[in-house]
């Protein structure tokens, strides 16, 4: 199994991470599909990090019961392949190689035609604004799954320089790459993330975690850089923009309480707006110090899922996610990452994500790519349906 980490982020509070880093030395694989499972595999994985290991890998959305039993998740498999995706899997790694970004131009092309259905999106839309109007949710991060099949084999090296082509177009981000083959099934499985989301940021030694929740987005003028920064000032200005990343701010504030010592939750750096290739994001950082005998289990049971991508109030979002998006998120929604020798974890919210499947019988391969928004009272459908638009446009640009 490969993994490639490039963790350079925008974010002035996470500027000083810089990880380009390169894994093939696979010592063990831990992997699940079973929620009783995940608790196990959390202590195994931790316990190979205490011993000096290093641990790249995911969870999906779906795996969110195992740590509150009222979360509500689809059992539907996700469309990229008619096989489960893991709820749970990591790579255990005992050393690495710098990978610097190439320096060469990639010209390789998926040419994707990812099309939303926009008469199911403005149905659930309105199906939403009820629900916020009645008092039963304030915000929903409603998302959907857009899917591509190919008749043909995409190789492992095409799929690396897909990875880099795309890293290229956003290197401030916090991207990982992970290609494994499952044997029994004869299927190649590709995950290509470039998400700009921190999930969490924790160094058990001083108990220090930064979680940074993405919520606000304008799309940007890339021609025109005075148009272009009267966007983001105006983006960082907006009422609805502010209170939806507001909104989120609060919740994980709530969910950082339950593992921080008294006291420490501080949010810093509000609505601060960072550049991507096709769009401006708003981005509030909400930091704590965790209690002493912390574990990343308890860590987990406390923020999994990043609220940015339920909504709030998370336990009834979740339910309307059920009833409204009926398959599986994935590990779009999930998250990525890595926990270093002796615990220093960091994980993105895999948002911006290809994952792909190809059947080495037939090679045929399956490709799903999530894009979703923050819907609030405020929300204009046809706004929203841009948004979704502009979040994939750097797939093919």
């Amino acid at each position: 199994m490969k993994s490639i980490i490039h963790f350079n982020p925008i974010s002035e509070l996470q500027k000083h991470i810089n990880l380009n880093l390169e894994f093939d030395n696979l010592i063990d694989l831990i992997i699940t599909n079973d929620i009783a499972q995940i608790h196990a595999c959390i202590n195994k994985v931790w316990s190979y990090s205490l011993q000096g290991k290093w641990c790249v890998g995911f969870l999906s959305y779906e795996a969110a019961p195992a740590f509150d039993k009222a979360y509500r998740t689809s059992t539907i498999s996700n469309a990229a392949s008619d096989e489960d995706i893991p709820l749970l899997q990591f790579a255990v790694y005992d050393s690495y190689k710098i990978k610097h970004f190439p320096e060469k131009n990639y010209n390789n092309s998926l040419n994707l035609n990812f099309k939303l259905d926009e008469e199911k999106y403005t149905r659930d839309f309105n199906k939403i604004i009820e629900l916020i109007k009645n008092g039963d949710i304030y915000q929903i991060n409603y998302t959907h799954q857009l899917k591509q099949a190919l008749d043909y084999k995409i190789s492992h090296n095409e799929w690396i320089n897909h990875y880099y082509k795309l890293l290229l177009r956003q290197i401030n981000s916090y991207s990982i790459y992970l290609n494994w083959f499952d044997k029994q099934k004869n299927l190649e499985h590709n995950l290509l993330s470039f998400s700009p989301e921190l999930f969490f940021h924790w160094q058990p030694q001083s108990g220090k975690i930064i979680t940074q929740p993405m919520k606000g987005t304008a799309k940007r003028n890339v021609n025109n850089p005075d148009i272009d920064l009267e966007i983001m000032h105006k983006l960082k200005l907006t009422l609805k923009e502010q209170a939806e990343n507001i909104m989120i701010v609060d919740l994980i504030r709530n969910d950082l309480s339950k593992i921080a010592k008294l006291g420490s939750v501080k949010t810093n750096n509000i609505f601060e707006c960072i550049k991507l290739q096709s769009i401006w994001q708003m981005v509030s950082t909400v930091s704590a110090v965790t209690k002493n005998d912390v574990t990343l289990y308890d860590i987990l049971c406390a923020l999994f899922p990043c609220g940015s991508i339920t909504g709030a109030p998370k336990i009834q979002s979740m339910k309307v996610i059920h009833a409204l998006e009926q398959e599986a998120r994935g590990v779009y929604c999930g998250i990525a990452g890595l926990i270093k020798p002796f615990g220093e974890t960091i994980f993105n919210v895999a948002i911006r994500s290809l994952y792909t499947v190809t059947n080495k019988n037939s090679n045929h391969t399956n490709i799903s790519y999530g894009v979703g928004s923050g819907i609030t009272i405020d929300a204009v459908c046809e706004q929203e349906i841009k948004e979704l638009y502009s979040k994939f446009v750097f797939l093919n640009n």
